[in-house]
């Protein structure tokens, strides 16, 4: 029976050192993800979804500092998508073996400022109608002989 019990204290002290260094080892794999702005800001609370090949695995956010360490996964990380209100959505391929990733977000346009885009010539064009063209289109003093000649040029 004292037998028995060294050779199952052997294989129990094997088995903790194993699985330590599979710990140890599991850890060094992670890869570090930074978010950050144009300006290289940290973006906290930054939406990461890690995915392989074949499996989407399940989304983290960042922490205060931007940073988020992916998970060790059976199949490897090929690339991640990450997303944040107000930004436009990223994704980046990450190599085998890298150790962090910063990822760079740009904000989304501001489509709701309007367009300034409107010809000169068709400037006179706006007087015609009811209603005037913004400021920034149209020249509003614009007289009727200066209009009947940019339509002659035209």
């Amino acid at each position: 029976m004292k037998r028995f019990l060294k050779y199952f204290a052997a294989i129990v002290g094997m088995a903790v050192v194993v699985a330590s260094l599979g710990l140890l080892i599991a850890s060094r794999r992670t890869t570090e993800v930074v978010v950050v702005d144009e300006a290289g800001v940290t973006l906290a609370d930054a939406e990461v979804a890690p995915q392989s090949l074949s499996i989407n695995y399940a989304s983290k956010f960042t922490d205060h500092g931007g940073a988020v360490r992916l998970p060790v996964v059976p199949q490897p990380i090929c690339w991640v998508v990450v997303r944040k209100e107000g930004y436009q959505d990223s994704r980046a391929g990450i190599a085998e073996h890298t150790k962090r990733l910063v990822v760079i977000l740009k904000k989304k346009p501001n489509h709701s400022v309007e367009r300034t885009g409107a010809s000169r010539l068709a400037q006179c064009v706006f007087l015609a109608q009811s209603r005037l063209a913004p400021a920034a289109h149209a020249d509003r003093y614009c007289d009727t002989r200066l209009c009947a000649q940019m339509r002659t040029h035209e």
